[in-house]
């Protein structure tokens, strides 16, 4: 029996974990001023992804540290009021920004948001669910 990575129900996905950035996030003027700590969880599912573990070469898919520093730029060059549409733009923003079609899943995580007694932070996530 010969083993095949390239199985039709297979699952291919890289998850990005814990990537912090400095946001201007907020909608009120105080949060406005100073910016706060995000932390994003990207998963993107993608062909290429299977094509690169079998052939071990970068060439095969996409550098994930090139891919971050744009999303590094896009997220800490402009002010967000929410959570919500953080999460919606970068999701929009990662898709446009790969060479190919991919499922992209942004979970984004507003860590100290002004809210008295709000332990953890507030997190909302959007886009595509590889099923």
């Amino acid at each position: 029996m010969e083993f095949r990575t390239s199985a039709p129900e297979a699952r291919f996905s890289l998850t990005l974990q814990e990537f912090s950035l400095p946001v201007f996030i907020g909608c009120h003027e105080e949060e406005k001023k100073n910016p706060q700590e995000v932390r994003l969880k990207i998963e993107i599912t993608s062909n290429s992804l299977l094509k690169a573990a079998e052939t071990d070469k970068l060439q095969d898919t996409f550098c994930y540290a090139e891919l971050l520093e744009k999303v590094r730029g896009f997220c800490t060059s402009r002010h967000f009021d929410l959570v919500e549409h953080l999460a919606w733009s970068c999701q929009k923003f990662i898709k446009e920004s790969l060479q190919e079609p991919a499922l992209v899943l942004v979970r984004a995580h507003k860590v100290t948001p002004p809210v008295e007694g709000l332990n953890g932070g507030v997190v909302f996530e959007y886009g595509d669910r590889a099923e």
